[in-house]
């Protein structure tokens, strides 16, 4: 083997050991996407939202003769590949029920 078609070789797996680097790099990273899953629905009780998204970081409350609201807070980052931000999400409780999701 001369040292031209030594020097090809070389370069086609230095190519390759490049592509396949930046491919995997590709995959390590966090893709684009709310760490908390997206399933809280609106019906949902207070106890099956804790089941999908756990403890709230704050909960507010209201209440009233027979009448009671909550607003929990979950403040969760949001990853890409170049950058992460926080959000916050608002769930609102009537008497136990999700009634509404506010995104921020």
């Amino acid at each position: 083997m001369g040292i031209t078609q030594t020097n090809r070789i070389m370069k086609k797996l230095i190519a390759i050991l490049i592509t396949l680097l930046t491919l995997t790099s590709c995959l390590t990273m966090k893709p684009d996407f709310v760490e908390r899953p997206n399933a809280v629905k609106i019906g949902m009780t207070t106890t099956q939202v804790k089941a999908v998204w756990g403890q709230p970081n704050d909960i507010n409350t209201t209440r009233y003769d027979n009448y009671y609201h909550e607003q929990w807070v979950y403040r969760h980052t949001v990853y890409s590949s170049y950058y992460s931000h926080s959000e916050v999400t608002y769930l609102y409780f009537e008497n136990g029920k999700l009634t509404a999701i506010q995104n921020s």
